[in-house]
């Protein structure tokens, strides 16, 4: 019997970066100027509205709504949100564990609202995803857990300019008046992976790593000539392979030889960073080339695949980092973003 899905919605967006916090300013200056209703708020409603057109086999009543997330913490703040939108407001919420109690609250929610259907989250920051994995976790022993993502977020270590500032991470930015020393000491995006781990909500033989791009993957034979931060982050990332956790990095998978050798329960997770500047023009982090359309697809089509050949069964699916802004402003100057088109794909090949 197949298992019933909900589709379900999750727009935190926390990052105290002046990138993102310019985005909201500036939307909140065209609210001023141009008041209108806020047709789509977040990534969940423009999918929505798009995927119950192309995708009418998905019966509606799947479409489950929204987890709240309070408005000045989404990509879309309401003008009685201004007075909160600075990096210190920010800062204090990343410093203050604030992701971590979204995360519970996303357990929560699928736990009383989603179980015994196939949670789908479609949502911003990647850190909810360990509260979907958790829930899970409390049902299914040994869960296995795929992540699609050009990223491998077990970020830990930061850099310093001469300052004692942080430097923006090529990964994932964490916040300079959140750090002690150059270590990160709070559950974020870039780090979300390696907190699972720590907790045990995660067996590392159990986490499999697709479409990895870091440069500090590339760094590896290199450590010799890397800074101390660097050397730092290198020994985290050896330390989690060397535990068992999977990495294959974008140029492995696109051998179309793809083999995970995995057993039971799984729960997938897509980054759509994976397809950054290539296919992707919409997604929150943009620092790497990449995968092609035909590339996605391709992969998809491939790890589909694996799951049918291996008898996987896929417990739960999220698809995170889109961002509403960009993916609006693709649209309306024609650009050749196809995330839609890929999350469709993604729709149509697991569900």
């Amino acid at each position: 019997m197949k298992q019933e899905v909900k589709i379900f919605g999750a727009a935190l967006d926390p990052l105290s970066s002046p990138e993102r916090l310019n985005l909201k300013l500036s939307y909140l200056d065209y609210l001023r100027v141009q008041p209108k209703e806020n047709v789509h708020a977040d990534p969940y409603d423009i999918l929505k509205e798009y995927l119950r057109k192309e995708l009418p086999f998905i019966d509606g009543d799947a479409w489950f709504g929204k987890m709240k997330i309070d408005s000045w913490l989404t990509p879309k703040p309401q003008l009685e949100d201004l007075h909160l939108l600075n990096s210190v407001t920010f800062s204090d919420f990343l410093s203050k564990d604030g992701c971590w109690d979204y995360a519970m609250k996303t357990s929560d929610y699928v736990e009383n609202n989603i179980f015994p259907s196939k949670p789908v989250m479609i949502g911003v920051d990647h850190s909810l995803t360990g509260g979907t994995i958790l829930a899970l976790s409390r049902f299914i022993e040994n869960l296995n857990v795929i992540v699609l993502d050009a990223h491998f977020d077990v970020l830990r270590f930061q850099n310093l300019d001469s300052n004692g500032q942080g430097i923006i991470s090529d990964i994932c930015p964490g916040n300079p008046a959140t750090q002690i020393g150059n270590e990160i000491r709070f559950y974020e995006c870039g780090n979300f992976l390696s907190y699972l781990l720590e907790k045990e909500l995660i067996r590392p033989e159990n986490l499999w790593i697709l479409g990895a791009q870091d440069e500090i993957l590339e760094s590896l034979s290199m450590e010799n000539y890397a800074s101390e931060a660097e050397r730092a982050q290198i020994k985290e990332y050896k330390r989690w392979i060397k535990r068992g956790v999977h990495v294959i990095p974008k140029t492995d998978l696109l051998n179309n030889n793809l083999y995970l050798d995995i057993k039971g329960p799984s729960y997938l997770s897509i980054d759509m960073d994976v397809g950054s500047l290539s296919s992707v023009f919409s997604a929150r982090f943009m620092n790497c080339i990449g995968l092609t359309y035909d590339e996605f697809v391709n992969s998809l089509w491939n790890l589909a695949q694996n799951f049918s050949q291996l008898n996987i069964p896929i417990v739960g699916l999220d698809i995170m980092e889109i961002d509403i802004h960009l993916l609006e402003a693709t649209e309306l100057h024609h650009y050749q973003d196809h995330s839609k088109k890929i999350v469709k794909e993604i729709f149509q090949t697991f569900l």
